[in-house]
């Protein structure tokens, strides 16, 4: 089982706000749910928030009025001019606190305070926070939307609250259901959902913790080494997308990261095996993508790196048509320090 304290690591990296967490004054390990660690990160922030007051903008606005205000829209307001009750539709500009930044962090609190896996405790400061939002409409919020949203130095403030809300609301917003509404909990044992954020944390810890050595990470495409020939369309090969490369002065490696229940192996009868499909693929994308270097590229390598829960962690290097690959693990239910170290040590060791 991955701690909650983990978990949450793995969100601040991928999600790039692990200087703000360091910041929030919030002990990760002292949560066992996960609701309850972010609802305690974003009541903290909220609150500090509220201490200086929810950031107002100017917002246009049309509105029927019996005074003028702004400027008049005649052609709106044409049907509304009989007497006795003639209004005036004016066009205005209010300063309000009703804007996306704060509608969405009102939408977060609200799913706390209603969600049965956090405390009591949480979904108290939860909805003690909601009255400062008394002027900000409901929504119903979607991640998406958060696309939207552009900080400045007068709301560099909201960035954590933002994101947790995000995180909030990507993972346990209520759902339809015949039943009515259904609340989520974020899904540990999903290999999708967990690969995925597997992938955006393992490409985030490199960038930040391999900076002083001049490592970079990023996530290129790998191009096939094919030629078509009598009239083949190209098109139709498929896109070669890496999780992670990791280049380093004078070595780079592609990096293939896994999230499965039963780790890198598969196999009957106590006879494991590595995964065949894991390792064609990294295979495909060593081949193809040293077809294209030259000797000032370096060397390349591959690492395919399964994330663990079961406890231990395996390193097997090979060599494999000429390439050298890593077949490894990290145990994820480990002391975070430990995750730590032992992705350093693959990252200059393979």
């Amino acid at each position: 089982m991955i701690p909650v304290a983990n978990i949450y690591y793995l969100l601040c990296y991928a999600w790039d706000v692990l200087d703000e967490m360091d910041r929030s004054q919030v002990d990760p390990d002292s949560f066992e749910m996960l609701p309850d660690l972010l609802g305690a990160v974003l009541t903290t922030g909220v609150r500090n928030i509220v201490k200086g007051g929810l950031h107002r903008h100017y917002m246009e606005r049309d509105e029927p009025l019996r005074k003028l205000r702004g400027s008049p829209l005649f052609s709106e307001s044409a049907t509304r001019m009989e007497p006795p009750r003639a209004v005036l539709t004016c066009r205005f500009e209010e300063f309000t606190e009703d804007m996306d930044h704060n509608r969405l962090l009102k939408a977060a609190l609200r799913i706390i305070s209603r969600h049965p896996e956090a405390s009591a405790d949480i979904r108290k400061k939860a909805r003690q926070c909601l009255p400062a939002f008394h002027r900000v409409s409901d929504i119903l919020a979607a991640p998406h939307d958060f696309s939207r949203i552009v900080l400045d130095r007068s709301t560099r403030h909201y960035r954590l609250p933002l994101h947790i809300a995000k995180m909030i609301i990507a993972d346990f917003a209520p759902q339809e259901s015949e039943s009515g509404k259904d609340f989520r909990g974020f899904d540990t044992s999903s290999s999708t959902t967990m690969g995925t954020l597997f992938e955006r944390f393992l490409l985030r810890f490199y960038a930040r913790n391999g900076r002083e050595f001049g490592w970079r990470s990023s996530s290129p495409q790998v191009r096939w080494n094919a030629t078509p020939r009598q009239g083949a369309n190209p098109s139709l090969l498929p896109i070669m997308n890496t999780d992670i490369t990791l280049d380093r002065p004078s070595r780079s490696t592609i990096i293939e990261a896994k999230f499965y229940g039963g780790g890198a192996f598969t196999g009957r009868h106590n006879q494991p095996k590595f995964r065949s499909e894991h390792l064609y693929q990294l295979y495909a994308y060593l081949d193809n993508r040293s077809a294209s270097m030259t000797e000032a590229d370096g060397e390349l390598t591959g690492l395919l790196l399964y994330a663990d829960v079961a406890g231990g962690n395996i390193t097997e290097p090979w060599t494999i048509g000429g390439h050298q690959m890593t077949i490894a693990s990290v145990d994820l239910s480990a002391p975070w320090n430990d995750i730590h170290d032992r992705l350093m040590q693959l990252g200059h060791e393979s």
